[in-house]
């Protein structure tokens, strides 16, 4: 039991870094939220993380902001206390 509890305090760690390296990426990112690696992520600067927030290990979140000469104005707000899901895929795109 006693390695489970530090396998726990491993990853909150590890999620705590890691978020600190990735959320001057992001449009904002609201205070107590969290990455758990592994992330994937287009363009982050679209997206607005709530105060609050997981986002669980393997979550892809992406704003499409052109495709095949259409151009696209997307934009992510994930609401305070939310929890996205591991392996959840979010992926937005809005017509100019």
């Amino acid at each position: 039991m006693a390695f489970l509890k530090y396998q726990n305090k491993f990853k909150s760690f590890m999620a705590r870094v890691y978020t600190s390296m990735l959320k001057k990426d992001f449009g904002s990112f609201g205070q107590e939220s969290y990455i758990w690696p592994p992330f994937e992520c287009g363009d982050a600067s679209d997206i607005y993380v709530g105060k609050g927030c997981n986002i669980k290990s393997g979550g892809w979140i992406m704003c499409v902001k052109s495709y095949s000469s259409v151009k696209f104005s997307p934009r992510i707000n994930i609401g305070d206390g939310s929890s996205i899901g591991h392996r959840a895929h979010i992926i937005a795109c809005l017509t100019m």
